[in-house]
């Protein structure tokens, strides 16, 4: 009898540190991308970034054992230099792709994130689009979240303005929040 009991004992003290093990082998991380002025390209129509979150340490960190990317969000300041008010969108495209250089081919070729986001007439404004008020203006999630998990993608910010000199964006942090275990 006590036997059984201790042996019992063991079987339900080896399930316990199972649950314990996984609870402690996966969980919900936060990864956080900070992209600049300096870091863009200013083309003639649209400025363009190659987001690389490989090298992202808590990335680098979780990577094999990502289950899902469960938010993207951002944080973006831009500044409108015209003096009258632009709209400003954001396309991502797959880094398999060729970087494209015209405003045509970003329309054509890419997934459009950020839909119409309105800047208000400056010269010098800027806007601030805060973290919980980025996913109102999300369009596409489910690609931005394969892109995201990919790794690496090509941004494309761009404006009616048609120049990229008429906005600058002065910086943009990605919030990814994503779940990982074995």
């Amino acid at each position: 009898m006590n036997y059984s009991r201790s042996k019992f004992g063991i079987a339900g003290a080896a399930v316990c540190l199972l649950i314990l093990a996984g609870c402690l082998l996966s969980g919900t991380f936060v990864s956080i991308i900070f992209i600049t002025d300096k870091d863009f390209t200013a083309q003639s129509e649209f400025y363009y970034y190659y987001v690389d979150l490989t090298d992202d340490d808590v990335w680098k960190d979780h990577k094999d054992n990502i289950k899902d990317i469960d938010l993207v969000g951002f944080e973006l300041w831009v500044t409108n230099h015209e003096t009258t008010s632009q709209t400003f969108s954001i396309y991502l495209d797959d880094a398999s792709h060729p970087q494209y250089t015209s405003l045509s081919g970003v329309e054509a070729n890419t997934t459009k994130v950020l839909d119409d986001l309105t800047l208000a007439a400056g010269p010098d404004v800027q806007a601030h689009i805060t973290y919980g008020q980025s996913f109102k203006y999300l369009r596409n999630v489910e690609t931005l979240k394969n892109l995201v998990d990919a790794g690496a993608f090509h941004y494309y910010g761009v404006s009616n303005g048609g120049s990229s000199a008429g906005y600058t964006i002065d910086s943009v942090r990605v919030v990814i929040t994503f779940t990982a275990g074995v």
